[in-house]
């Protein structure tokens, strides 16, 4: 297939239409790693950092040293210099003059040895031998010396500041190349103060070893200084970017791809792999520059000035009256300022991407200067002006500097360029050297009109050098420059010189006057790719189908070779325009804000890079690229379809991605979530490919940010997203009574986010909410409007701005947990009323833990009295056995709270008339019974996870003993309280107060049955019966003895159990408790942390989160229940049953039968009570010195939890019933 020579005028316009964007990625040894601006920046960030400490003090040093040594010149001029050596000012100026012509000279050449010889080797070879020179210029002794001397030292110099720009343009990109180059005028400009006080101190010494003369120490201290910096250098300074030791192999890579997309596609930066061959065709581009004139003019005019300024800036303030000495000390200031202006100008420079206007605005800074100092006689004013003249000169250095650099692409194109301006620059030392005279003293008024000239003439040069840097790229964009397409030097039309912006990020123009010989199939092809419909494949194929369904078979000379070749590029395609439009019908119709994003990102990042990748093929087919143009221009099909081989993965797996988010069929299929998307693709991180793993981590990014963003506006405003709410894990129920309700809607959760999490993030909305209406007609309240609270929003907001994508689960939990503190500590506290406080802690501790022990009377009390009417309406106090009796009776929530409403009254009745019982009143309208169906709730849990997972209450229940249904004594907390209460609070209380209850009931039973005096005593008269009935009462006497003995143990244990639990235990942790919580005001978080503390550690204390030990207990209290009911069943057969005659047949076997039932749960006690006390022990053993009370951190509450509670208290009680008692059984 021979080479085409264009595409068609169809191909240009859908290129010109599909134009994106540049998708920035970094080349690795596997190919291309996508990455994200994030880390783009951050890599960035750390190489250029690296750049700035380990080279840029290198160079910085070399060029102050040159500065140093070029200038001194001028500090030992006024300490006797002429004098010493015997010359005059005339020869004075030539030995000045002929070290810029050696310099000018040396620059060139210098530049094109720098490639060959390496930056490394020659940059510290030029400072160590001018260092040498340096040296020499302490011993000269007449003129002749001091020319050869000073000629030498300006061959050695010359080539050190072209070479560091070529160097750094190698290291930065253009748009940083400006800042460092003013850094080193920085030095420069620093090195006129150092060098001032270093000549002060030097020209002190005086005469020692033969050396008479101070000015003479300057120069060989200052020169052995160099040669010093010099040989260092060589250990510091990498040749390139790619031999930089100090950056790591991905740092590296990435500081290449940085440079050449810098210079755009294919463009030499000089970092290529493949070393540029040297052409005197780029040197003589170089000369011909124009760009190059105008600039090195203006750099001619401003570096006469600057260098007249460095020399003779010591002669102009000593002629305003100071001494050689107080010159040398005035001198620093004009140049320390100079030095943060000149940075301010560079970092302006390339931040606003401008060269030419930055000098446009710098040089009247020093026209204004030196037009003031020529006509004016104040010396004050004069000295004042020389500030103005520094400002100006080293400020408008770096632009100019830089910016030939900046427009040249190629190296020897750029070293010739930048290497020839600094020679016809540096031109400007021969006018410096004859500016200012002695005859012109004190004024020098023609000498400063000179440079004023020579500035002016400089602004002018920078102002057609920015008109002809416009016109250029004017041309470029009308495509005058289209033969130079992919030329790969600075004549691309894609190369934009620097005026306005670094880089023109849109695609090259296609040159439209080419016409195609080619068969048009390569053009299909391309076209097809890009996503346009071809004959060449059918448009109705779909992925479901073989490779041979996306090729035409019928299409004409199509040989089956090229069909096999084309199948793949007809899938791609097929896939392509697919994916472009189910995303945009994603785009236009899908209700989760995060699916669009996800679906945005697929077209305009993802199928943009294998558009770029099309664009990438057609460039290497149109500049004959010998990767995929053979021999006589052939280019082999399957050269092109191989370079697609890496896309066949990811674009159908991109297909798959967007039909998860929106299946093809939606009327059979309901969309994906944003959730459900989230997850999905941090699955498919995980697959093990490379390129779908870099794939799913960008899209994953996509996604986070896109969740972040509807999270945030909940988080720090307490906003439902406006679009995308059904899609949103927080619904909203509204209420005509009262305010609206919140949920958390866990399957809309992504599953990074942890239950915890989600709760806080539901609790903080929430809590937002709540501020808000407590704020609503109240304008003394300033809570959401105040300073302090203004600025814990820009807190948060920092907080959820540090977060890096994709989201880390652990990063993201803590930075919610810190948000929620700080609004608990700084926003809610003022929420919550103290005294409403007080009343809920009280209402838990009187009624729930069962401080009030008059309730639990009543209402065991009252659910016995139900469940006997109960049992009397079922008629089953004689039908039913005894071990069913409470489970064959079902009963409503209405019953059971019927029994709570009598409990109420009856305490109500207590009351005296005069004292109103606050806790009484709020415990009766809150509190209800509720039948325990395990259902699901919407209220917050504040519980964060700590370190209280460890105190999770046994799974044993003892809620279904006080009815024969799980019932929970519950409490509903109102709006603020449940900031600090919550939800699994209130369960644990539940779980507490029916743990007592069964408690208390099994006692207050168990009593009861010493009320049966008839079934405890001997019949009175006993003579009065008959012998078989006195023989009855006395068999049935000692059967009931095991029973009393075994009741009275039982008794014993529960009373004891009781007491301890309730009297000691409890009492003792809520008074800890208690005091901390009303000792001073709390806010939410802290005081809920703290009560769940509290409520951990109780638990703990009395034993309910020891799985063995509740089970023990559980099986007692069920066996003292069976106990119980058999012994009322045989006291009631016993009394049917007349003891003087004897009963019949049926009543007397159905009393033998319930006798040994009775015994056998006699027995059942027995072991269960030996058991319980059993765990006592083995409790005590277990639970030793700090395991007696729950380790609970303060967890920066400043709570600490009452630490006591060990069960040897409770055994010694049990051990002194047993002395007492005799109750040995169970102990």
């Amino acid at each position: 297939m021979a080479l085409p020579q264009s595409h068609a005028e169809k191909t240009v316009e859908k290129v010109e239409a599909d134009q994106i964007e540049d998708i920035e990625y970094v080349k690795d040894g596997q190919g291309l790693m996508h990455l994200d601006d994030g880390a783009q920046r951050a890599l960035t960030r750390k190489v250029l950092w690296k750049l700035d400490t380990r080279i840029l003090p290198v160079l910085a040093l070399l060029f102050l040293c040159s500065f140093l040594d070029r200038t001194n010149v001028g500090n030992a001029k006024i300490l006797g210099l002429e004098k010493s050596i015997g010359i005059n000012d005339h020869q004075y100026a030539v030995g000045l003059a002929i070290f810029f012509a050696f310099y000018i000279v040396s620059e060139l050449p210098s530049n094109l040895v720098l490639k060959k010889v390496s930056p490394r080797i020659w940059l510290p070879c030029l400072t160590f031998a001018w260092g040498i020179v340096g040296m020499c210029l302490g011993f000269i002794q007449n003129y002749a010396g001091f020319l050869v001397v000073r000629a030498m030292l300006g061959v050695t110099e010359g080539g050190l500041l072209p070479g560091m720009v070529l160097y750094l343009s190698g290291m930065y990109t253009r748009g940083e190349l400006a800042l460092r180059i003013g850094l080193f005028y920085t030095t420069a400009s620093l090195s006129g103060a150092f060098g001032g006080l270093l000549a002060r101190g030097l020209s002190s010494i005086g005469a020692v070893g033969g050396v008479h003369a101070g000015w003479r120490w300057i120069m060989i201290v200052e020169g052995l200084l160099t040669a010093v910096v010099g040989a260092s250098a060589y250990f510091l300074l990498p040749n390139n970017i790619s031999t930089a030791k100090f950056l790591t192999e991905e740092e590296r890579e990435f500081a290449l791809y940085r440079l050449s997309r810098d210079y755009s596609f294919g463009i030499t930066s000089g970092v290529t792999t493949e070393p540029e061959r040297f052409r005197w065709s780029e040197v003589r581009r170089g000369v011909l520059d124009p760009s190059l004139w105008f600039s090195a003019s203006a750099y001619f005019a401003i570096l006469a000035g600057l260098y007249s300024f460095g020399l003779f800036l010591p002669t102009i303030i000593a002629g305003l009256g100071y001494t050689a000495n107080e010159a040398q000390l005035w001198s620093v200031i004009p140049y320390a300022v100079a030095a943060c202006i000149t940075v301010v100008a560079a970092v302006l420079s390339d931040r606003l991407r401008l060269r030419g206007p930055v000098m446009l605005c710098t040089l009247p800074l020093a026209i204004i200067g030196y037009a003031v100092i020529a006509n004016v006689k104040s010396n004050h004013v004069k000295f004042g002006m020389t500030f103005m003249m520094a400002t100006g000169l080293y400020a408008s250095v770096p632009p100019v500097l830089v910016w030939i650099s900046n427009n040249s692409a190629g190296h020897y194109k750029r070293a010739t360029a930048t290497g020839l301006q600094l020679a016809i620059a540096n031109c400007g030392g021969f006018v410096s050297a004859f500016t200012y005279k002695k005859s012109e003293k004190p004024q020098y008024h023609e000498s400063h009109t000179t440079v004023l000239g020579l500035l002016v003439f400089a602004w002018f040069m920078v102002l057609f050098n920015v008109l002809y840097c416009h016109k250029v790229n004017k041309d470029k964009e009308a495509g005058k420059y289209d033969q130079y397409i992919a030329s790969g030097d600075d004549r691309d039309p894609s190369f934009k010189l620097m005026l306005y912006q670094i880089w023109s990020r849109q695609f090259r123009r296609q040159p439209s006057g080419f016409t195609s010989s080619a068969p048009a199939m390569l053009h299909e092809v391309l076209l097809a790719l890009s996503g346009h419909p071809s004959p060449l494949f059918p448009a109705t194929a779909s992925p479901g189908r073989s490779s041979d369904d996306f090729v035409d078979k019928d299409f004409p000379l199509l040989s089956s070779s090229e069909a096999a070749l084309l199948a793949t590029a007809g899938k791609l395609a097929s896939l392509h325009r697919q994916i472009r439009d189910h995303a945009n019908r994603i785009l236009s119709q899908h209700p989760s804000t995060i699916c669009r994003a996800v679906a945005a990102s697929l077209l305009q990042t993802h199928l943009a890079r294998f558009r770029e990748k099309i664009l990438d093929v057609e460039r290497q087919i149109l500049t004959k690229d010998t990767a995929i143009v053979g021999a006589y221009n052939i280019v082999p099909l399957s050269a092109v379809i191989g370079e697609f081989d890496g896309w066949s993965r990811r674009i159908e797996w991109y297909w798959n991605l967007a039909c998860f988010i929106q299946p093809l069929d939606a009327h059979k299929s309901v969309p994906a979530t944003g959730a459900a998307v989230i997850n999905h693709l941090r699955s498919e991180m995980q697959t093990g490919f490379p390129d779908i793993e870099t794939a799913a981590t960008e899209l994953s990014c996509v996604a986070d940010k896109a969740w972040l963003k509807q999270v945030s506006a909940w988080l720090l405003y307490g906003l439902l997203p406006s679009h995308g709410a059904d899609d949103f894990f927080v619904s909203v129920q509204e209420s005509v009574e009262g305010p609206p309700s919140y949920a958390l809607r866990r399957e809309l959760l992504p599953k990074f986010v942890s239950q915890q999490t989600g709760n806080s993030l539901l609790f903080i909305g929430k809590s937002l909410h709540q501020v808000k209406q407590h704020t609503q007609g109240s304008l003394a309240s300033h809570i959401l409007h105040s300073n302090e609270d203004a600025s814990l929003l820009d807190a948060h907001l920092q907080s959820l701005s540090s977060l890096s994508f994709p989201l880390i689960p652990a990063a993201f939990s803590t930075t919610i947990s810190s948000i929620r503190s700080s609004l608990s500590q700084k926003v809610l506290q003022r929420l919550l009323p103290p005294n409403e406080i007080k009343l809920v802690l009280n209402t838990f501790r009187q009624i729930l833990l069962l401080d009030r022990g008059e309730f639990a009377v009543f209402l065991i009390s009252e659910a016995a009295d139900r469940l006997d009417a109960r049992r009397v309406e079922h008629g089953r106090y004689l039908q039913e056995p005894s071990g069913r009796d409470l489970r064959g009776v079902m009963m409503k929530e209405g019953e059971i709270n019927e029994s709570l409403s009598r409990t109420w009254k009856a305490l109500t009745s207590l009351q005296t008339e005069d004292l109103e019982d606050d806790v009484l009143e709020y415990a009766r309208d809150n509190m209800r019974l509720e039948i325990d169906t395990r259902r699901a709730t919407s209220r917050p849990t504040t519980w964060d996870g700590t370190a209280l997972d460890v105190a999770g209450l046994s799974s044993t229940s003892f809620n279904d003993l006080l009815f024969p249904v799980p019932t929970l004594l519950t409490m509903q907390i109102c709006s603020p309280l449940d900031l600090f209460v919550s939800r699994a609070d209130m369960d644990r209380y539940s779980a507490l107060n029916a743990y007592l209850l069964s408690l208390r009931r099994a006692h207050m039973r168990l009593s009861n049955l010493w009320r049966e005096s008839g079934s405890r005593r001997a019949v009175a008269n006993p003579t009065r019966l008959s012998a078989e009935a006195r023989q009855v009462a006395h068999t049935r006497g000692i059967a009931q003895r095991k029973v009393w003995a075994t009741c009275s143990a039982a008794v014993f244990l529960l009373s004891e159990t009781t007491a301890y639990f309730e009297g000691e235990l409890i009492t003792s942790s809520w008074d800890t408790f208690h005091s901390w919580a009303t000792a001073q005001h709390h806010d939410p978080e802290t005081l809920g942390r703290a009560h769940r503390s509290f409520l951990a550690a109780l638990s703990y204390t009395i034993l309910l989160t020891d799985a063995v030990y509740t089970r023990s207990l559980r099986d007692l209290l069920t066996h003292i229940d069976a106990l119980v009911a058999l012994f009322g069943r045989l006291q009631r057969l016993q009394q049917t049953s007349s003891l003087g005659v004897g009963g019949t047949d049926f009543l007397d076997e159905e009393e033998t039968e319930v006798a040994r039932e009775l015994d056998r749960s006699r027995k059942r006690v027995d072991a269960a009570l030996k058991d319980v006390v059993a765990r006592l022990r083995q409790l005590d053993h277990e639970r030793l010195g700090a395991a007696r009370y729950l380790q609970v951190d303060a967890q920066d509450t400043g709570f600490e939890v009452w630490r006591g509670g060990g069960v040897d208290r409770l055994l010694m009680k049990l051990d002194f019933g047993r002395m007492s008692g005799g109750e040995e059984y169970i102990v």
